[in-house]
């Protein structure tokens, strides 16, 4: 069990930034993964099975999206563009067809001609998109994972923060961005504010943070809070700090009123008067 003392502020936000440069490296290498796994699926010259039923119309839109939206923030053009190749092939079969399962006497409907076509492609067409689906589902799940300390920490920080919040640039500098958008120093916090974001810091990205099973030691946080930060203050630590313990001395009945009544020690009883 590891006891935070008193490590150097900005110790704790050189923490934070290195984190966020790794997670950034991984996500990098997870970007070029995705790009080289789409443009193999999209070239798999391998023969998929038949898929008997169409995908609607509103599958087909929806898959699109879910894609497009992904290559578009990674600003994967060219794979993108391979992939409008197979939406819109597969968007006029829909169109026609769309829900519909291969009947027997498909040949003398009107639409024999999607028929064949879906008959021939949609190995191609679906099999190929339903893979570009599940790639990118995998992709978004590892980046969540990837970057989810980070973006737990920010999370925590901001829901103490009005009119401005924490953000991590692109070179991982720790900024706070205002309204406008402008990014600027941490001297634009109040002393609650940076309070705050030295705490969080502290729980997210000190060295043990893997096995968060650490003390941390509290004394009257309510000298620089605002009354309204107060009543959440203990179950944002919790979070951040699920397996540890939290020892508070504090005299705001916002944080007292925040735990469970048996851990609550009144220490004017416990003051002892010395002898004359």
């Amino acid at each position: 069990m590891q006891f935070l003392t008193g490590m150097p502020v900005t110790k704790i936000l050189e923490l934070a930034e290195y984190t966020c440069r790794r997670e950034q490296a991984e996500i990098v290498r997870l970007n070029d993964k995705l790009r080289s796994d789409m443009l193999a699926t999209l070239f798999d010259v391998d023969q998929k099975s038949f898929i008997d039923t169409v995908p609607s119309v509103e599958e087909v839109t929806r898959q699109r999206k879910a894609i497009v939206n992904t290559l578009d923030s990674l600003d994967l053009k060219d794979v993108q563009a391979l992939s409008q190749t197979y939406f819109d092939r597969l968007e006029w079969i829909a169109a026609k067809l769309g829900s519909q399962k291969l009947p027997d006497d498909f040949q003398r409907g009107p639409n024999a001609d999607a028929w064949w076509t879906w008959i021939t492609e949609s190995a191609s067409l679906a099999g190929r998109i339903d893979q570009l689906m599940q790639l990118t589902k995998d992709y978004q799940s590892k980046r969540e994972q990837i970057s989810r300390r980070t973006t737990s920490f920010l999370q925590s920080v901001n829901d103490f923060l009005y009119g401005k919040r924490m953000v991590f640039s692109p070179e991982a500098e720790l900024k706070v961005e205002l309204p406008v958008g402008r990014q600027v120093g941490g001297h634009h916090l109040s002393s609650g504010e940076m309070q705050i974001l030295i705490l969080f810091a502290f729980l997210y990205f000190q060295p043990n943070y893997v096995d968060r099973s650490f003390v941390v030691l509290v004394d009257e946080p309510e000298l620089s809070l605002h009354v309204a930060w107060q009543h959440r203050y203990v179950d944002s630590i919790r979070e951040a700090n699920p397996n540890g313990q939290l020892i508070i001395a504090t005299h705001s009945p916002e944080i007292a009123g925040a735990v469970e009544q048996d851990t609550l020690i009144d220490m004017g009883e416990k003051v002892v008067t010395p002898r004359a």
